[in-house]
Order: structure tokens, then C-alpha cells, then sequence
């Protein structure tokens, strides 16, 4: 596995972000900790790491406009909460 899985897991959950009828997939597509953990388990990087490879790439794609705001907020914003997490192994 390469971070290259984990942008292709983030480009998923851009294609279904604002879709009004996902047939009640929502859940499947967005960023959890769990995931997170996961994948930096499989990559063998603490979870800073893979946080960190994740705001790398929204950045230049939002400056660009190719990724919308409120994909690159709700992303943000589920990656503070894990920096925001004093007590758990990252």
C-alpha cells in the first residue's frame, strides 16, 4: 500500500461530497480515525504522517479550485481533531 491509496480513498469521498441522494452511503464516504489508523498502520508511519501527506494534498488542490471549500474543510477540520487528541498513540 502507498499513500497513493489513501488520495484515491479522498478522491471517493470528494465524488459523493454534496450529494443529496447517495442512497444512504454517506457514512462510507468520509475520512474517519479509524481509517486514519489503519492506513498508517499499513504505511508504517504514525498517524501524523498520513494527517500531514493528507493536508499536502488539499492544499495545492484548493488553491488551484480543483477541490471545493467544503471538502477541503471537512477534511481540515477531521484532521485537527486528531492533532487536537493529546492522549492518543499518532
Amino acid at each position: 500500500m502507498s499513500f497513493e491509496t489513501v488520495v484515491d480513498e479522498l478522491q471517493q469521498i470528494h465524488s459523493h461530497v454534496g450529494a443529496s441522494n447517495d442512497g444512504g452511503n454517506a457514512a462510507r464516504h468520509r475520512l474517519t480515525t479509524e481509517a486514519i489508523a489503519g492506513r498508517a498502520k499499513l504505511l508504517g508511519v504514525p498517524q501524523m504522517t498520513i494527517c500531514e501527506r493528507i493536508a499536502e494534498y488539499l492544499a495545492p488542490g484548493f488553491h488551484s479550485k480543483e477541490l471545493e471549500y467544503d471538502y477541503c474543510d471537512r477534511i481540515a477540520n477531521h484532521l485537527l481533531g486528531i492533532y487536537a487528541r493529546p492522549n492518543e498513540t499518532k
